[in-house]
């Protein structure tokens, strides 16, 4: 965020232009004022209920307690009401849910730009692309502005989750049903990296 302001602030001050995937925000609504460690906690919760709902591991939810503890929020209903980006249309979309379960490798793959195992962090320009979003989400540029946000912080989840999972298996202590779910997302991983390298050898 301050990365962000600053570039602004620069701006302001005649010292530099927007960059072109930022400028892309002209004429949109400001969705939430700032992110830091609430969206974060956001952003693991919200991994860690995707790891809880793949398999039945009690050490997943001791973590969350944990996590809310240290950045001293009051319960996850607390963080889920204040700091949730967006709770409209595009919730579901935002987030690892069994709706878009199937699109996860094409999701990870669609950024023309970034390669999967990297977050998404520029924004494209809008093809005019129109349609459902399980038929548009393999390429952000058939996304609007908004939709990239939105699948782009789904992304975060993703890696979040995976990070967790690497956590669990660097302390020696993964249980099978764990493992399986590790190896699972790292074979999700591995197959949108398959179809990314695909997509740009075009």
């Amino acid at each position: 965020m301050k990365k962000v302001n600053a570039i602004y602030q620069d701006y302001l001050s005649g010292l530099q232009e927007i960059p072109p995937h930022l400028q892309l925000t002209k004429g949109c609504e400001l969705a939430f004022s700032g992110i830091g460690r609430h969206f974060n906690t956001e952003i693991t919760i919200d991994a860690i209920d995707y790891l809880k709902s793949q398999t039945a591991n009690r050490d997943f939810l001791e973590k969350e307690k944990n996590m809310l503890k240290r950045d001293a929020h009051i319960s996850k209903k607390i963080v889920r009401q204040h700091y949730k980006v967006f709770k409209d249309d595009l919730k579901d979309f935002a987030g690892l849910n069994r709706t878009y379960d199937s699109y996860i490798s094409q999701r990870l793959a669609s950024h023309p730009n970034t390669p999967p195992g990297e977050p998404f962090d520029q924004l494209i320009k809008h093809n005019g692309a129109s349609g459902s979003l399980k038929t548009r989400c393999h390429d952000m540029r058939n996304l609007t502005i908004m939709e990239q946000q939105a699948q782009s912080i789904a992304i975060k989840k993703f890696y979040t989750s995976l990070r967790l999972l690497e956590e669990f298996e660097a302390t020696g202590v993964l249980h099978r049903g764990v493992k399986h779910l590790h190896d699972q997302l790292k074979g999700i991983l591995h197959e949108a990296k398959r179809m990314w390298e695909s997509k740009i050898r075009v």
